[in-house]
């Protein structure tokens, strides 16, 4: 059967099958940007917590800390390690977001997965583009999250599902392009997609 008439089982499953035969190179490629969100936020809410516990004792020892905005400050200080890397991983994490597309598609080709660096520098080159792409979801996402707007979003989300995918295999397109581009493929094939 040609890959153009697969149905969407069959693309499932395939895709199943090769994510599970690769799965120990992309859990590796993955652990640091899911886990270091994790861990991140974990530290900003360690350290926070111990701070607000032993605040009363620290005033007392020390007077300085009787000061409000000095307490703020020194709260912002614990805080940045932990945010620091939480930034640091949630940043990979949408890096790799676009980069797998590379990589499947790649996969498909030759039947396996590798040079994640090459499938990173893809997106990584045009950081600009992508956060700006990022940025046109959030807005989406947000106006989405209104109630008003949640049968409308539904309707677009689905038109939208492949922004992701032309941003990584058209680079000559902006990100408004990649929108109308995603609207444009999904059109005729809405219930398909």
């Amino acid at each position: 059967m040609s890959k153009k008439n697969q149905n969407v089982l069959e693309v499932f499953a395939e895709s199943l099958k090769l994510y599970f035969s690769n799965f120990d190179k992309f859990i590796q490629y993955m652990t640091f940007p899911v886990l270091g969100q994790i861990a991140g936020l974990g530290l900003v809410f360690l350290l926070t917590y111990f701070y607000a516990k032993n605040m009363p004792i620290l005033m007392q020892k020390i007077p300085a800390l009787n000061d409000f905005s000095i307490l703020f400050i020194i709260a912002i200080l614990i805080t940045l390690p932990g945010l620091a890397i939480f930034v640091k991983a949630f940043w990979e994490y949408l890096v790799a977001y676009g980069a797998i597309n590379s990589m499947f598609e790649n996969m498909i080709k030759s039947g396996k997965v590798y040079d994640f660096d090459a499938h990173t520098e893809l997106i990584k080159r045009r950081s600009l583009q992508f956060i700006g792409l990022w940025m046109l979801f959030g807005i989406f996402s947000a106006v989405g999250s209104i109630p008003f707007f949640w049968v409308v979003y539904a309707v677009f989300v689905i038109y939208f599902v492949l922004v992701f995918q032309v941003f990584t295999f058209e680079p000559e397109l902006s990100p408004i392009s990649c929108v109308k581009r995603s609207l444009q493929l999904v059109k005729g094939h809405f219930l398909q997609t």
